[in-house]
């Protein structure tokens, strides 16, 4: 996987040490050698109504919805 996106492991370790007490957003980032925002937007997108932070990745690209797309001709081939 690229460096770019945050692995599993990190994940589920950003997510860990979120609820550790005493722990700031800054050394739950020097852990992995991450900015600070990436870990500070992981925890928001990730968190629960509750405060809690699953431990599950996103959603699978598959599982999003697909916006309904209209087409620019009807299909109907009668007029052909």
């Amino acid at each position: 996987m690229s460096s770019r996106f945050l692995s599993l492991h990190e994940r589920i370790r950003i997510a860990d040490r979120a609820r550790e007490p005493g722990i700031s957003l800054r050394m739950i980032a020097a852990e992995p050698g991450r900015p600070v925002s990436t870990v500070s937007r992981e925890l928001h997108r990730n968190q629960q109504p509750d405060g809690t932070c699953p431990r599950a990745t996103p959603r699978p690209r598959s599982a999003t919805p697909r916006s309904p797309r209209s087409r620019r001709c009807p299909s109907s081939r009668a007029g052909r």
